[in-house]
């Protein structure tokens, strides 16, 4: 990841992004089920809701996605 972030970001954030690694504490089977008990409760936090109208939504990806086209 970190060669990554080296081949593509130039500029002041490639100084400050780096990938860190750290050991998962929870088994793979402990981690479904408690993904499945709280699944409700992720989908209702906020930066998983719908910010504003459909278009605004489009609007916001497109600009960013240009802005990642050109670099910026």
């Amino acid at each position: 990841m970190n060669a990554y972030i080296d081949r593509t970001e130039r500029g002041e954030r490639a100084a400050v992004l780096r990938a860190v690694v750290v050991e998962w504490p929870f088994t793979p089977a402990g981690h479904a089920r408690a993904l499945k008990d709280d699944w409700n409760d992720v989908q209702r936090m906020p930066h998983r809701q719908p910010s504003g109208s459909v278009l605004v939504n489009i609007a916001r990806r497109v600009k960013e996605l240009v802005s990642v086209a050109r670099g910026k």
